[in-house]
């Protein structure tokens, strides 16, 4: 993709992998909380192009919504 408008800030905060986890919650029967290490063993690289809306709280937590 060419001339793709990127929203920045200019910031790039530095975050370890250990303070990464995945949550699921919501409409689901129990709510699971995964942590990196949990993670990365299952991970693959997918490319593809998706539109996201990401939110920020104040305690950090991020929140990708797919459009």
């Amino acid at each position: 993709m060419n001339n793709f408008p990127v929203l920045d800030l200019g910031i790039k905060p530095n975050i370890r992998k250990t303070d990464c986890s995945l949550r699921v919650f919501g409409l689901v029967e129990k709510e699971l909380k995964f942590d990196w290490a949990a993670i990365s063993p299952y991970a693959i690289r997918v490319d593809m192009a998706i539109d996201i809306e990401v939110r920020t709280k104040n305690n950090g937590e991020i929140t990708l919504m797919s459009l």
